[in-house]
C-alpha cells in the first residue's frame, strides 16, 4: 500500500492529510498544514516532521509497507527491555539534520518514497572537530 499512498505529496495527503504530527517539542500540525509550510518556506534549514507515536490513524503508516527482506529481522527484539525504534520522517526541500551518530547506535535503514534525499557518509577515522 505504501507505494500507492506515498509516491507523491498529493497521494500522501489524500491518505493522511488530516492526521496530526509532531513538528517540534510542543507543536503539532496536520500533514496538510506541514505540506503548505514545506512548499512555501525559504528557511535554510526548515523543520521536518518526526513521528514516533503510531497510535490511532498514524498506525496505518506502519501497515503501509514492510522492511525489505535484508532488514526484516529486528534485532532489538532479542535485547531484554528494549523495543523497536521506529520513526517516520517527512521533510521538504533543504530539510534534514546536522552531522550526527545514530543515538541508539543502530544500523538503521531509510526509504525515500517521494522526491530525493542526500546522505553523507564519513569514514570512522574522520576528525569531526576539524
Amino acid at each position: 500500500r505504501g507505494s500507492e499512498r506515498w509516491h507523491s505529496v498529493e497521494t500522501l495527503l489524500d491518505a493522511y492529510g488530516d492526521l496530526t504530527f509532531s513538528l517540534a517539542h510542543d507543536v503539532t500540525v496536520t500533514l496538510r498544514e506541514y505540506a503548505v509550510y514545506a512548499r512555501s518556506t525559504g528557511a535554510d534549514c526548515p523543520y521536518y516532521l518526526v513521528e514516533r507515536r503510531f497510535e490511532d490513524g498514524r498506525a496505518a503508516l506502519l501497515d503501509d509497507f514492510a522492511p525489505p527482506p535484508p532488514f526484516s529481522d529486528d534485532l532489538f527484539r532479542y535485547v531484554p527491555g528494549s523495543r523497536s525504534a521506529r520513526y517516520w520522517f517527512c521533510g521538504g526541500p533543504r530539510s534534514g539534520t546536522f552531522l550526527h551518530a545514530d543515538p541508539l547506535c543502530t544500523a538503521a535503514w531509510n526509504a525515500v518514497t517521494c522526491g530525493a534525499k542526500r546522505w553523507c557518509f564519513l569514514p570512522p577515522e574522520t576528525d569531526l572537530a576539524s
